[in-house]
């Protein structure tokens, strides 16, 4: 095996969003080289993807053990204690990776993130706006920054992103980002036109990224409607008592429901056990 190749195939299949690839491929390399730190990695990468968070926690402290001045891994690290709900732990991470990379724009923005998940507001505001003085084009960091503070539409920051969504500068997936940002903005500033603007363009990248979401959806559906049977209420009916008592947080995309889950995971007698999509029961 090619170690060099086969590498960058699966990390290359990993952007793509072809996870399945990525996934048998970084175990391919494990098989020959167990202690490989870029296919454990994307392991954990994965495994974070997949909602199993304590997974990834205990690859990312494994590679970690070796490599401890490894600035991306204290992200991934904190990404996996944040999913675990431990936020002073996933904090520490972070700011270790920013102590180690402080020159890296997308630290900061996971940094910002996790302020914003535990509703730390001014200290993701300026985790945001240092990722955007290291890189004035990170669509992250304005993206975080508009859910924090009410941006000026004349301002000289959201002029310089109008004129970045008309570039070719931005992958498909970042330009649409940028658009909803920017009609989110607009909304806020009550510039109907140009927030109807930004918002049909963001769902028209968005359409063109996910070409087959309908067939997604309706394959969703029909597993759903298989699951949650009749016979199925039924036998809920008599089943045992569950202790802690699970909370369920449901509704469409883009409905609010990651804002009410974060809201309650900040109590400290809520536990969070991640996102779940019912098309995969």
């Amino acid at each position: 095996m090619d170690l060099v190749q086969e590498t960058a195939a699966a990390y290359a299949a990993f952007a793509l969003g072809n996870h399945a690839e990525a996934f048998e491929r970084s175990q391919r390399i494990l098989r020959e080289f167990p202690q490989d730190p870029a296919a454990l990695t994307l392991t954990g990468r994965l495994a974070l993807l997949s909602g199993e968070p304590d997974v990834a926690h205990d690859i990312f402290q494994r590679v970690l053990r070796r490599h401890p001045q490894q600035a991306a891994l204290w992200v991934d690290l904190g990404a996996a204690l944040r999913d675990l709900n431990r936020h002073g732990q996933a904090h520490e991470a972070m700011q270790r990776a920013a102590m180690l990379d402080a020159a890296n724009p997308a630290t900061w923005v996971k940094l910002g993130e996790l302020h914003l998940a535990v509703n730390e507001r001014e200290q993701a505001s300026h985790a945001f706006r240092r990722a955007l003085q290291l890189d004035p084009h990170r669509v992250g960091a304005f993206r975080g920054l508009a859910q924090i503070e009410t941006l000026d539409v004349g301002s000289s920051l959201v002029a310089g992103f109008e004129r970045l969504a008309e570039s070719q500068a931005l992958k498909a997936s970042e330009l649409a980002q940028l658009h909803y940002t920017l009609a989110h903005i607009h909304r806020q500033a009550g510039s109907k036109a140009t927030f109807m603007q930004h918002l049909l363009a963001a769902n028209a990248r968005q359409r063109a990224l996910h070409g087959n979401a309908r067939e997604q959806y309706r394959e969703m559906f029909d597993r759903i409607e298989a699951v949650f049977t009749k016979q199925t209420f039924n036998a809920l009916q008599r089943a045992a008592p569950v202790h802690p008592t699970p909370l369920f947080v449901l509704g469409m995309p883009r409905s609010g429901t990651t804002l009410v889950e974060r809201l309650m995971a900040a109590h400290p007698s809520v536990g969070w056990a991640g996102p779940t999509v019912l098309g995969h029961l």
